[in-house]
């Protein structure tokens, strides 16, 4: 019963209802016992589900890619290094898959971002005994780790 309630508003909401439309058109079907904080709590928690599932199937589709990569790079990977054993000569084609290969392995892992979003809200250890004076960084790198402190306010808040 609660699935379907949820369900229903979320319907609701999607089409722009606003929570207290909601709780005005639901209230009806549950005994006048629908709110406005309810028809929030509702919403909210069909919005969890589908973000729980948008980070599974985010996850499930790097998996398979990475392993469909692992498959190519497998095959491409003798002939690009010159360990064909038909002919021990280096392909040089070969070699260039085998290097996009690996930038896009690299970036499904990745090892491309130069900032890093932290995930949870753990606390934010920052060192600073190899930065020595900030003052001494560039413009560029002092950006980056406002970015970096503003993602893990956010991630705290969150």
């Amino acid at each position: 019963m609660a699935a379907e309630r949820r369900e229903e508003a979320w319907q609701l909401r999607k089409r722009g209802h606003s929570f207290r439309s909601i709780a005005e058109t639901l209230a009806p079907h549950y005994n006048g016992n629908y709110s406005k904080s309810q028809a929030q709590r509702d919403v909210q928690a069909v919005l969890d589900e589908l973000n729980e599932r948008t980070v599974q199937d985010a996850a499930g589709a790097r998996a398979l890619d990475l392993a469909r990569l692992d498959d190519l790079l497998l095959a491409w990977f003798a002939p690009a290094s010159g360990q064909d054993r038909e002919t021990d000569a280096l392909d040089p084609k070969a070699a260039d898959v085998v290097l996009k290969i690996l930038e896009q392995r690299a970036k499904l892992h990745g090892l491309y971002r130069s900032e890093v979003a932290l995930s949870s809200a753990g606390p934010l250890v920052v060192a600073t005994a190899d930065m020595g004076d900030l003052s001494n960084l560039s413009e560029q790198e002092l950006d980056a780790i406002i970015r970096n402190l503003e993602a893990a306010l956010g991630a705290a808040s969150a």
